[in-house]
């Protein structure tokens, strides 16, 4: 058993032991509660670092950052400060200088040579408008508070780190003052979250969980990120603010963003020291990991580099989308102030000329997709001349193929790779450093990731694996589904053409080419891939599929083989779909293809009036989010690095296989709202050949199933885990099926024995819910839907009656289990949801209910859960109920174990409300908040009068209004406290004995433990 105290004595212990030194929040001095900044320890640490700098400079710098907002502008303005410090004009020299808030070579330093100050603050207070937090751990450097800690008690089944998560956005909109400095949050109980601290964006998802590599507990591995030099670089180079579409955000790196980047970082810095030969590295991570930021995390850091000495880097892309991802990337982190693009081999023969051939510096997207393909033709005679031209500068100057500064980050390395442009940029960049990403590597003949990317010696520079992506929650396994088999799918021999031919992945054109001549050997595409009859079949097929299970939801993508099929596609499909439901997402097709569809280019320019490329980033914004289009239809774009969670289901009607069909797939794997799982529809047959391609790719030792499954796998985890609920909830004595109000009462009974048992109940049903509303219109023709709904009623009847209301929540559920709730009604009669009682709080409808329920043992177990829910739960820790309460918990017991005397329960419970109620309207009159109307209670039942009592409340508040700010807990705030009761009330001669003033002190602390306690 670990308390919540013992849990934050650890977690300071590991802190202790990392360099960071624990004091109490007494022990700290700071010029008042509402001011977040130990501004003593700030002034030394700013002359300490700037010791050039006179006091008034240092009082104008705390002032600068003292003055910005806590808005989403003065926070990034204020992460900015804490990264790069704040420009002043030296009040001695009159020049502008940079004074800096922290010294970031300690991320470098030994632990005696550290020059900052890292203090771990346990119990510190705040106020804002005299409202007051009090945080459990707050982690200062050099007097700036950047990350709160909030613990839960790791044993209790009431709260857990959602709890804790909740604690801090509560905090911030108390004391937003605070969380203008705070950049992490970390939240724990026996699992351990941290995320970006943002005072505007409340998004959950934003949720992470840090591990280190090698076996260690969750505690360690979440104090291993807190360690001072891990967590200085942790805000220096992977906390950043991002703005995309007006909307503000915050970001932080994933643990294996940050492992993957640190890698890239460290093997650039040795190999510039000449510390090692090796100059590649294989980055794998798998799809929906977060591999752009990667890249872009490891560009930052490495362009800031004294070792790199004012590098060159470029990024290397192949796709569109790529490309968009990156710049929106780049653009909404504010990084780089400059980034050239490449788009044709003369760009690129102008970054390599640049100063007399020693190369341009700075940052260069590198548009492969965009080069002229004649370029190709004449590359080995480009580079031939270029090679000649280097050759006679290098006698005057240091020229580009010396150079070891220069860095490429290659995306998707699977692919652009392989060719002559590959090969021609080694050998000009050839001392250079060369970074590949991919998730999806390939090891053949002719094309061999690892044996371009890898050094001898290994095979990879970081690894994650798809089931770690799951297991984190980042990814969602994938199901599929064959469909009208038998209608529109190639035969097998058809089939093993492709599976057997060797397609080599160019440019989308040549790949189009090389699809063209494997379907002659098939059959003409108008008989196959382009039949109108057969694509109206599948179009009514999605239809039926969509709207049976996406609509409202989610959203969807048909992936064709074509542009012309994209063109039929969208046709039949506006039969069932409104115009602004579709879209068509592909890029400008060669010449003689265009007139094929210039209706679709001429919509396009009428529909958004401008250009096509503009038009085409638009319908996919709208894609990601509004409301409209639901449905994209695509050839090639979007099947790679394209990000949407939005996106559930791929309709895939295209001749696919291998990493393509992997990274295809992957589009529906994002994490969103209540989805279970991506689902891929096969209209073709290419889904049966997945597992050989998905062997590659897999941990050792790891099955398929934990990532891809089937519809059947599905459904039969839909199945296994309804009957083993079933069961679980036949332990309260009733049988499935029985829906009566007395049954129902019992099934509450069992689940409210002990919150484990609710816990279970709650967690499973919403798994099941899940997978019902994902496994579509197939599942409710199973024999198990009956046993579905009655679930599903005592979900409802647990929630209408036991939970606290929440419009958003009903909103919520509605849209995302609509077809959960369809079901329900249809197959339980309306009628016996609205007969159950609700919750009774007054005497008046305690009668109607006595008269509603004749049967005792209903109504004894209404009055407890109204009860359990009303005091425990609405009014815990409110110190006017204290004493209701522990006698509801005692009655909670007896009704617990009672057989037969329910009577006697009755009776109690009913005198409860009564007390209860009188509580209420005698606050109500007196319009005391909750701390002053327990005090006021207290001092009644010791004999003092009304007026007395009112009285004393004031004088006594206004006394120790300042102690309250302090942690009520500690037993030396108690003490204080109590001398000054205890002299107020003798002062006021009320005639009080010895006996009564040690009762009435002990009572009046108990209230306020209760009301200003942790």
């Amino acid at each position: 058993m670990i308390a919540e105290i013992d849990l934050e004595y650890r977690f300071l212990e590991l802190l202790r032991q990392s360099g960071w030194k624990i004091k109490k929040a007494s022990e700290i001095v700071r010029e008042s509660y509402s001011e977040p900044l130990l501004l003593n320890n700030l002034k030394e640490a700013i002359k300490k670092i700037n010791p050039w700098i006179a006091d008034e400079d240092v009082t104008r710098v705390i002032n600068e950052i003292k003055n910005l907002p806590s808005t989403a502008d003065g926070c990034k303005q204020t992460l900015e400060f804490i990264k790069n410090g704040i420009s002043i004009t030296d009040s001695k020299e009159k020049i502008l200088k940079k004074v800096f808030l922290i010294d970031y070579e300690d991320i470098y330093a030994r632990k005696e040579k550290r020059v900052n100050e890292y203090l771990a603050i346990e119990q510190a207070n705040f106020i804002n408008n005299r409202v007051k937090i009090r945080t459990d751990i707050i982690l200062y450097i050099n007097g700036i508070p950047l990350v709160n800690i909030e613990l839960k008690n790791p044993d209790s089944l009431r709260k857990n780190w959602q709890d804790a998560y909740n604690d801090i956005l509560n905090y911030e909109e108390k004391v937003p003052e605070l969380y203008k400095y705070v950049q992490i949050g970390v939240v724990g109980d026996t699992t351990f979250k941290y995320f970006a601290t943002s005072l505007w964006n409340r998004d959950a998802q934003r949720i992470n969980e840090w591990k280190e590599e090698g076996n260690k507990s969750a505690i360690e591995n979440i104090c291993s990120m807190l360690m001072p030099e891990k967590l200085l670089n942790l805000i220096k180079y992977y906390v950043f603010f991002r703005e995309e579409h007006n909307i503000k955000t915050k970001v932080i790196a994933r643990y294996m963003q940050y492992r993957a980047a640190e890698k890239i970082v460290e093997r650039v810095k040795t190999g510039l020291k000449q510390e090692t030969e090796k100059k590649v590295g294989l980055i794998w991570h798998w799809q929906g990991s977060g591999k752009t930021l990667t890249m872009i995390f490891a560009a930052n850091k490495i362009y800031q580099l004294p070792e790199a000495s004012n590098p060159t880097i470029f990024f290397i892309l192949d796709r569109q989308e790529l490309e968009d991802q990156l710049y929106s990337e780049c653009n909404g982190l504010s990084l780089f102030k400059t980034i050239e693009v490449v788009s044709s081999i003369q760009d690129l023969k102008e970054i390599i000329k640049h100063s007399n051939y020693s190369g341009k510096r700075g940052i260069f997207i590198t548009l492969i997709h965009k080069f002229n393909p004649n370029d190709f033709e004449h590359l080995d005679e480009y580079f031939d001349d270029l090679e000649k031209e280097i050759k006679r500068a290098e006698k005057k100057n240091e020229i580009i193929t010396t150079r070891k500064n220069i860095i490429s980050f290659i995306d998707e390395g699977h692919r652009t790779q392989y060719g002559k442009l590959a090969a021609q940029m080694k050998r000009i960049l050839k001392n250079g450093f060369r970074f590949a990403f991919t998730g999806t590597p390939i090891s053949e003949k002719n094309r061999n990731t690892y044996a371009e990317f890898s050094s001898p010696d290994e095979k990879w520079l970081d690894r994650y694996f798809m089931e770690e992506s799951i297991e984190d929650g980042f990814t969602l396994k994938i199901a599929y589904q064959a469909r009208l088999t038998d209608k529109v799918h190639l035969r097998k021999e058809e089939l093993d053409i492709f599976y057997k031919s060797d397609e080599e992945e160019l440019t989308d054109d040549l790949k189009q080419e090389i699809e063209n001549a494997i379907i002659k050997r098939i059959g003409k595409r108008e008989l196959f891939f382009e039949n109108p009859e057969r694509i109206k079949l599948i179009a009514e097929d999605i239809k039926n599929h969509f709207n049976e299970n996406i609509r409202g939801k989610y959203k969807a993508m048909i992936v064709t083989s074509s542009r012309k099929a994209c063109t039929i596609y969208y046709e039949e499909l506006l039969r069932y779909f409104k115009k602004e439901e579709i879209e068509i997402v592909m890029t400008a097709g060669p010449k003689e293809q265009e007139k094929e569809i210039e209706n679709y280019y001429q919509r396009i320019k009428n529909n958004y009036g401008v250009e096509f490329d503009q038009a085409r980033e638009k319908i996919i914004n709208n894609f990601k989010q509004k409301e409209n289009p639901k449905i994209l239809i695509v050839v090639d774009m979007l099947v790679t690095g394209f990000d949407a969670p939005v996106l559930q289901v791929i309709y895939l009607d295209k001749l696919i296989k291998d990493y393509r069909l992997l990274q295809t797939i992957a589009r529906t794997n994002r994490p969103y709202k209540e989805k279970a799982a991506g689902l891929v529809i096969d209209y073709v047959g290419v889904l049966g050949d997945i597992n050989k391609a998905l062997l590659d790719y897999l941990r050792d030792g790891e099955s398929q199933e934990y990532v891809l499954n089937t519809i059947n796998e599905m459904e039969k985890e839909f199945v296994d885990l309804l009957e083993d609920t079933i069961e679980f909830i036949e332990k309260s004595g009733v049988k499935k099926g029985n829906r009566d109000e007395k049954s129902m009462t019992r099934i509450i009974k069992f689940l409210f024995e002990n919150e484990e048992n609710l816990t279970k109940f709650l967690s499973d049903y919403k798994r099941i819910s899940r997978l019902f509303e994902f496994l579509g219109s197939d599942i409710i023709k199973i024999e198990k839907l009956e046993d579905f709904a009655w679930l599903s009623f005592i979900y409802i009847f647990y929630r209408k009656n036991y939970e606290s209301k929440n419009d958003l929540k009903d909103i919520y559920i509605e849209n995302y289990f609509k077809r959960t709730l369809d079901q329900v009604y249809k197959n339980i009669e309306i009628g016996e949801f609205i007969k159950t009682p609700e919750i009774y709080f007054d005497n008046k409808k305690l009668e109607q209910l006595h008269k509603i329920i004749q049967d005792e043992e209903l109504e004894a177990a209404n009055i407890i859960f109204a009860l359990r829910n009303y005091i425990l739960v609405e009014k815990s820790g409110n110190p006017i109920y204290v004493d209701l309460i522990e006698r509801i918990k005692e009655l909670i017991r007896r009704w617990q174990e009672e057989k037969e005397n329910y009577a006697e329960i009755i009776k109690q419970g009913k005198l409860i409300f009564e007390e209860k109620s009188e509580i209420e309207k005698e606050q109500k009159e007196l319009n005391l908040p909750d701390d002053e109307f327990a005090m006021y209670r207290t001092l009644i039942k010791a004999g003092l009068e009304k007026e007395q009592a009112l009285k004393s409340i004031r004088d006594l508040k206004n006394v120790i209004d300042n102690y309250l700010l302090e942690n009520i807990d500690k037993l030396e705030i108690q003490k204080e406290i109590s001398k000054i009761i205890r002299r107020y009330l003798r002062q006021q001669n009320y005639g009080l004995g010895p006996s009564q003033l040690d009762d009435i002190n002990k009572y009046l602390i108990d209230d306020l433990r209760v009301s200003y306690g942790k």
